[in-house]
């Protein structure tokens, strides 16, 4: 599997006219071209940029990529309304790490909610897949723990080093007891004293789903 990490930073109040003509155009176009949408989120501004929304599509793979191209990837291609005109707009393909879920996967275990938590890790220098062997085996159970739903997790393949992972909690209470839990969690905070020598920084933000948002 290979994943498309795609980002459109909206003007404001223009996020929700996009999600409408995602729906409404793109996404039975990237469906016939074989793309699975696994989300769409937008952003809650007080955590990061105000009118963002997030897409992440699911493909079978590198051929699957290049046949993409080939005939004209329907991401690349879309050209939404002008009312809902992107200002600027950001991609990725993604590697998923090894035990990382497919779509199909997250479905048949129920994994839904209202809450994204949206990880941008900048690993040390050659640390990438340290970083996410390291997640998997040490935060993964800790966050299941708080009410943390694993997305998955996935590496940059080209242009860039970073890696992200995305996390479901159910709803805004679940958010609120997972975070008062982390500070005094003796566990948490061992799990993130030993990935400093792996993990250089990162970036969280928060998303809401749009309405049809396979997990949401």
């Amino acid at each position: 599997m290979l994943y498309l990490h795609a980002i459109a930073q909206l003007p404001a109040g223009k996020a929700d006219a996009y999600l409408r003509a995602m729906h409404t155009h793109l996404l039975p176009e990237a469906q016939q071209a074989g793309l699975r949408l696994v989300g769409a989120w937008r952003s809650v501004p007080t955590t990061g940029r105000a009118d963002e929304v997030l897409a992440l599509w699911e493909l079978d793979g590198w051929e699957h990529y290049a046949r993409l191209q080939r005939d004209g990837n329907p991401i690349e291609c879309w050209a939404p309304p002008p009312d809902a005109s992107p200002l600027a707009r950001e991609g990725r393909v993604l590697i998923p790490s090894p035990r990382c879920p497919t779509l199909a996967q997250l479905l048949e275990r129920g994994v839904r909610g209202q809450v994204l938590l949206h990880e941008r890790i900048t690993p040390c220098s050659g640390q990438s897949q340290a970083y996410l062997k390291s997640s998997e085996e040490g935060w993964l159970p800790l966050a299941a723990e708080r009410g943390y739903q694993w997305v998955g997790s996935y590496r940059v393949a080209i242009k860039g080093s970073h890696v992200f992972e995305l996390w479901l909690l159910k709803d805004w209470e679940a958010l609120a007891r997972a975070m008062d839990t982390q500070a005094g969690n003796k566990a948490v905070q061992a799990w993130m004293e030993s990935v400093k020598a792996y993990r250089a920084d990162w970036d969280d933000c928060l998303f809401t789903p749009a309405t049809f948002c396979p997990l949401g």
